[in-house]
């Protein structure tokens, strides 16, 4: 009985858990997590960004 109902909650908390994404920007002072969504498109974007103003900066 116990164990049925701890099966259902994780098989439920298993469908509702989302994936985060995240831009982590490192620096002389440590690692920050600068941006955090659910969306990898737009967490994709940033970086590419990001990494655009990198190269073009030399």
């Amino acid at each position: 009985m116990i164990g049925g109902l701890l099966l259902a909650i994780g098989i439920i908390w298993h469908i509702n858990i989302r994936a985060s994404f995240t831009v982590r920007i490192s620096t002389n002072s440590g690692e920050t997590d600068s941006i955090i969504s659910s969306d990898e498109d737009y967490i994709k974007k940033i970086v590419s960004a990001l990494n655009q103003a990198i190269i073009n900066r030399g």
